[in-house]
């Protein structure tokens, strides 16, 4: 929008006259939807090779609580997971979140859960396992 009222000006200024401006202004236009056409393709083809069908990222992972921590495991590896990594627990929508510290966590979605029942006894084992911080 800016480039347009530049180029308004420029007219208006006598810079350029009616032909410049209608060239400029379509060498503009030509240029915004290149870039967007652009930004399409490449957003695309990032997402149809970012996580491919066998990918981990889209694969199940099993949480298993224990005295010590919490065990993460999916078909190609296990992590384990200390109750002193946690520092808090919290629901989001139909999320459960086991945050380690402001910005990172384990996501538990609702579907994890048979019933409200189970997801409500998950959230108060792991909070009963989770230290409150100290603020």
């Amino acid at each position: 929008m800016l480039t347009i009222l530049v180029l308004a000006y420029f007219v208006f200024s006598e810079f350029i006259d009616d032909v410049g401006f209608f060239a400029a202004l379509l060498t503009y236009v030509w240029g915004v939807l290149s870039m967007r056409l652009c930004g399409l393709y490449w957003q695309r083809l990032y997402w149809q090779n970012w996580l491919p069908d066998g990918s981990p990222s889209l694969g199940e992972v099993r949480l298993k609580l224990g005295s010590d921590g919490i065990e993460a495991s999916d078909a190609s590896k296990v992590g384990k997971y200390s109750w002193q990594a946690f520092s808090e627990i919290s629901q989001s929508g139909n999320l459960v979140i086991l945050w380690f510290d402001r910005g990172q966590g384990i996501l538990v979605p609702e579907r994890a859960f048979a019933n409200e029942e189970m997801r409500q006894t998950f959230i108060g084992a792991a909070r009963g396992h989770v230290a409150p911080t100290q603020a």
